[in-house]
Parts: C-alpha cells; sequence; structure tokens
C-alpha cells in the first residue's frame, strides 16, 4: 500500500482547477464493482467491515440497525493499529454514542454531525447545511460555512497536517453538488461518482 491512503467521493472528471485533490484518482485504487445497499447505513458498514450488511448487523438507517457493533473490525481499527493517523469528516451514520462513534471505531480525528443527516434527530438541536455545530473528536464546535465546505477544509487540513508520515482521510460528505468548493472546482458534468480507496496525496 501507499503511505497515504484515503477512502473518498469524488467525480471521474479530467479537469479540475483543484489539482492537489483531484489528481489523486490517477494514483489509486478505485472500486469501480462495488454494489451498495438501498440504504446509507448499511453501505457505509459494508465499506468499513468489509462485510455484507445481513453479517456486519448494519441493515438499516433507524432502530438501532444502523449501529457497528463493537465485534466488528472496522478498517479505520486496522489502519490506526498499524501507525496511521486516521480522520473522519462528514458523515458517520453507524453510532452516535460509546462505545459506537467514530472515534471510538479506530479514528483519531473527527469532525462529523450525529444521525444520519445534519438536523435529524441525534444531530445538535438547530443545526441546518450553513453555519452549525459538529463534534470535533466528540466535543461540540462550532464551524462558519456550508457543510461540505467544512468537511472539504477539515479534510485538507488533516492531510496537510500528516504528509510525513502513513494516514486515512475518510470524506464522506452530506452532498456534493449543492458545495460552494464542488461549484467553483468542478465542470458541469461530473461524469462518474467513484469511491477511491488508494492514493498519494503527495503530488
Amino acid at each position: 500500500m501507499t503511505r497515504a491512503t484515503a477512502i473518498w467521493g469524488v467525480p471521474g472528471t479530467r479537469t479540475s482547477k483543484h489539482r492537489k485533490l483531484m489528481n489523486f484518482t490517477k494514483k489509486q485504487c478505485v472500486l469501480t464493482d462495488y454494489h451498495i445497499a438501498p440504504l446509507c447505513a448499511p453501505t457505509r458498514g459494508a465499506i468499513f467491515t468489509g462485510r455484507r450488511p445481513l453479517r456486519n448487523r448494519v441493515w438499516a438507517t433507524c432502530w438501532g440497525r444502523f449501529i457497528l457493533h463493537e465485534g466488528e473490525t472496522a478498517l479505520a481499527e486496522v489502519f490506526r493499529d498499524n501507525s496511521y493517523a486516521t480522520g473522519l469528516f462528514g458523515k458517520w451514520h453507524l453510532g452516535d454514542n460509546y462505545p459506537y462513534r467514530p472515534q471510538d471505531r479506530g479514528f483519531t480525528e473527527v469532525v462529523a454531525h450525529k444521525g444520519g443527516g445534519v438536523g435529524q434527530t441525534p444531530d445538535f438541536w438547530g443545526n441546518n447545511y450553513f453555519d452549525a455545530s459538529y463534534y470535533q473528536n466528540g466535543k461540540l464546535t462550532r464551524y462558519e460555512g456550508y457543510c461540505t465546505d467544512v468537511w472539504f477544509n477539515m479534510a485538507e487540513r488533516f492531510i496537510e497536517s500528516h504528509l510525513g508520515e502513513p494516514f486515512l482521510p475518510v470524506l464522506p460528505p452530506m452532498l456534493l453538488t449543492g458545495s460552494t468548493w464542488w461549484r467553483k472546482n468542478t465542470p458541469r458534468s461530473t461524469g462518474e461518482m467513484r469511491i477511491s480507496s488508494i492514493r498519494n496525496f503527495t503530488a
């Protein structure tokens, strides 16, 4: 594996003003035959465990069926235990309380909302997509700007602060198309959405 690893939702476009983030599509392993579940949390659980939803017990988005149970080995735990810095920026939706939060499942740096979306019941009261409060390593912190821009900015900071060591940034944003970063730096035809898993960010 390369010394820098990422899971990131990125469009398969060939041109971009934001080269540092988009060039990595040429230097990675891309999952092109991954079959998702019909809901977000089961798909997320499968990505983080490598096991199907019925095996990892994340098969719904409510009633506690979205919780990634303790007995499951999460991807970030494997990377953390092998001396990687690990960060998650955006949507987790695999458990909001100890021991199911992202920081309990191998992520050393986290900026995320609770629940399945910004403003849902488990999230901070009054949150919406702009100028909201998210949980940074478990502490409620106020951020300015659109939620997707916050995730991208925090992920970029994480990457830049760990360039000299192995790292795993995970960026599962809530929304891509409404982001001001996305509108300014991506052509209108975004092409195929890809989930990338391995890249070297030092380009």
